[in-house]
């Protein structure tokens, strides 16, 4: 067998896997506008049951788990790439990634010590106990992560004109 014929069938194995036609394929564009937003949405009202009733606490909790969860979700499947991913990342995904992040860090960065100081005032105000205190936190903990997750996507999926697979791109 010489080496032009061993090579040929090494090509056709690795054309038979489709990895050489996904790595010369487009980038595939997907905005998830509705599943990020519905993420915030749950988290938020998830939070908002944390902080108005004592009995309602552990169904805002679980509401705020499950709109974390969403988002963990969503940059897995969302319209920038994670790091070390499999598909096609290219100048637009680098861009979006870091504007996106970048965005994202702004706002938690805000968002923390703010959401810290107030919930003392408000925990100082309502003469929380040390158990209500506990809760309001975790949950306040929670709706930061469940921002860090899906913000990104969000921020991606609605400062972007998407342009469909079909249309041509000028």
């Amino acid at each position: 067998m010489t080496n032009q014929r061993l090579f040929e069938r090494l090509d056709a194995m690795a054309r038979w896997t489709g990895i050489p036609a996904f790595a010369e394929g487009r980038p595939r564009r997907r905005p998830l506008r509705g599943p990020a937003t519905f993420s915030l949405i749950l988290a938020l009202a998830g939070y908002i049951m944390v902080l108005g009733s004592p009995r309602r606490a552990a169904l805002g909790l679980i509401i705020l788990i499950v709109g974390l969860s969403i988002g963990n979700f969503m940059r897995l499947l969302g319209p920038l790439k994670p790091f070390g991913a499999m598909e096609r990342v290219d100048e637009w995904d680098q861009a979006a990634r870091a504007g996106s992040i970048a965005f994202t860090y702004m706002l938690v960065s805000a968002t923390a010590p703010l959401s810290l100081i107030l919930l003392a005032a408000v925990a100082n105000w309502a003469r929380w106990d040390m158990a209500r205190l506990s809760e309001a936190m975790v949950g306040t903990g929670f709706l930061l992560m469940t921002v860090f997750s899906a913000m990104p996507t969000a921020h991606a999926s609605w400062t972007v004109r998407w342009v469909r697979d079909e249309d041509p791109i000028d």
